[in-house]
């Protein structure tokens, strides 16, 4: 069965690129263009595509006014947002509000394809009975990560969120990051394990810098040396990953 999906931008430019360059995928099937944001959250609530492609700066209504539009809706779609300009605000707002990808634009239309296409590979929608469960993960990960102060409009922000999903669902990860967890990071977003691994790295590092006592205690206890020694990246997912299962199991 092919995946529906509707495309929100306002080049029509834009939208017929991605349109061509879907064609290549039998799993995929474009169902809808939309240039506003009015438009947008008609077609979706009348179409209930299994995929909306967002570009926030919409006319009429912005893309975070869609998504709010949208959040209640039963059949809500996998939101991939595209944004020439992001701050920590947008895109704080847009993963609280159910996005599953943030892309910087110009994006490369090839790239936005596979990570539209590998959606479906990755087995997105046959989850569908483990939804809520994977809803609340990608919740409480997003919770963590601002709580400890990772600055949400870097790039590391969505590869450590995704690395800290991947870790909850198997913790065994966590002595493979090279081998398993930054390549199937990478695949997910179109990029590199060495850029993935890079882009963590950084993220870590300034939430240590910015971290705050409260935080710190919760999430490494006596694990660290609080005035000196960084957590490894291994003990940065460890011990968020930890904390995640610990609240999941009181839910």
């Amino acid at each position: 069965m092919k995946r529906r999906i509707i495309i929100a931008d306002n080049s029509e430019v834009f939208c017929n690129g991605l349109v061509q360059s879907l064609k290549k995928y039998d799993m995929v099937e474009v169902v809808g263009a939309a240039h506003d944001g009015e438009q947008t959250v008609r077609m979706v609530k009348q179409l209930k595509p299994d995929m909306l492609v967002l570009d926030l700066l919409l006319p009429k209504l912005d893309g975070i006014g869609v998504l709010k539009e949208i959040y209640n809706m039963e059949k809500r779609p996998i939101v991939v947002a595209t944004s020439g300009f992001i701050t920590d605000y947008v895109a704080s707002s847009v993963a609280c509000l159910g996005a599953r990808y943030l892309m910087l634009k110009p994006c490369d239309i090839t790239s936005l394809s596979e990570l539209i296409e590998g959606c479906w590979n990755e087995n997105d929608l046959q989850k569908r009975p483990r939804e809520s469960t994977a809803t609340r993960i990608e919740n409480l990960a997003t919770d963590v990560l601002h709580d400890i102060g990772v600055p949400a409009h870097i790039k590391g922000y969505y590869y450590l969120r995704e690395a800290v999903i991947i870790t909850v669902e198997d913790m065994d990860v966590i002595n493979a990051l090279s081998k398993v967890l930054y390549p199937q990071v990478a695949r997910i977003y179109q990029t590199t394990p060495s850029r993935v691994e890079r882009a963590i790295r950084h993220a870590t590092e300034i939430a240590w810098d910015r971290r705050d006592q409260t935080a710190l205690d919760r999430f490494f206890g006596t694990t660290v040396n609080k005035r000196e020694d960084k957590p490894t990246v291994a003990e940065f997912l460890s011990a968020i990953a930890d904390d995640i299962q610990r609240t999941m199991r009181t839910l």
